[in-house]
């Protein structure tokens, strides 16, 4: 797979990845931020629902 580029800039983006808990466990962030100028572009949710024996993920938005 290659570089995603900014849509404004034209130059390669870089993947960032943020959690955030929940009531249930976590929540996971995907996305691309150009570091130019700033332009962000969402690709991914996914949650993270609290097992007894770990975690349960579940893919809740993809953007392609």
């Amino acid at each position: 797979m290659g570089n995603i580029l900014c849509p404004k800039c034209k130059i390669p983006m870089v993947l960032n990845i943020e959690t955030s808990p929940t009531a249930e466990g976590l929540r996971v962030n995907y996305f691309y931020r150009c570091k130019n100028c700033g332009y962000k572009l969402e690709d991914a949710i996914m949650l993270l629902k609290k097992t007894e024996g770990g975690y349960e993920a579940k893919m809740v938005e993809y953007v392609s």
